[in-house]
């Protein structure tokens, strides 16, 4: 037992005495290593080509159908269905959409004061429930707020049918926020009276602003404008 004892020690002692050393070699290691991702070139250039049949791999995924006709829809004047319209959200879309030129009409299971007395104020056409015979109005384009999900009787006659469809958030990053520079205001409360606050005080400083406000605020006189 105290050879064993006495091995251990001796080897504790020429490690203790050696540290240097393999420190020193650890550093280089590392250097080295450093070194070695400094000269691998950051940029390559790929001689892969990849050819996709466009029209036919969206087409076979759900929500699109007619790949071709929903990507001319997209660049010109089209006709947008909404779902869940008369949400502040998606009420402040249809506005933009109506300024930007855009044909809108739009759904709710209930259709209610503030955003359906602003939405009929702007000449949009409202309709009560999730019926199915909507699809005959042939839109364009559906665009479907967060209180639809799976079961919704129009939503799932939409995917049956293989209809274009959108989010909300996505129709509006695409269509409005491109090339601008946004201010978003998030948290728990204040976040409609924030955001009014910055878009009547830039309205104010003459900046004439695009907004949205998930209310009706009478001092901007509506709750969304492109500006």
């Amino acid at each position: 037992m105290d050879d064993i004892f006495d091995e251990v020690r001796t080897a504790l002692y020429t490690v203790w005495h050696r540290r240097w050393i393999a420190l020193g070699v650890a550093w280089g290691v590392c250097l080295l290593g450093w070194v070695a991702v400094a000269l691998m070139p950051n940029s390559y250039e790929s001689h892969a080509r990849i050819y996709v049949d466009v029209d036919d791999v969206l087409s076979q995924q759900q929500g699109f159908f007619g790949v071709s006709r929903f990507f001319r829809a997209s660049t010109s004047k089209m006709h947008i269905h909404l779902l869940g319209i008369c949400g502040t959200f998606m009420g402040g879309i249809a506005a933009l959409a109506q300024q930007a030129g855009h044909r809108v009409t739009g759904c709710d299971q209930n259709v209610y004061p503030p955003m359906s007395t602003q939405l009929e104020s702007l000449g949009i056409e409202l309709i009560e429930g999730w019926g199915t015979e909507q699809l005959e109005l042939q839109p364009d384009l559906f665009v479907v707020g967060n209180v639809v999900s799976r079961g919704n009787p129009l939503m799932e006659a939409i995917l049956n049918a293989r209809s274009p469809y959108t989010s909300g958030p996505q129709w509006l990053g695409e269509h409005v926020l491109a090339g601008r520079k946004p201010i978003a205001v998030a948290g728990t409360h204040g976040k409609t009276t924030t955001t009014a606050m910055i878009a009547w005080t830039l309205q104010h400083a003459g900046l004439a602003p695009g907004f949205l406000v998930g209310g009706v605020v009478p001092q901007l006189k509506a709750s969304a404008a492109l500006g």
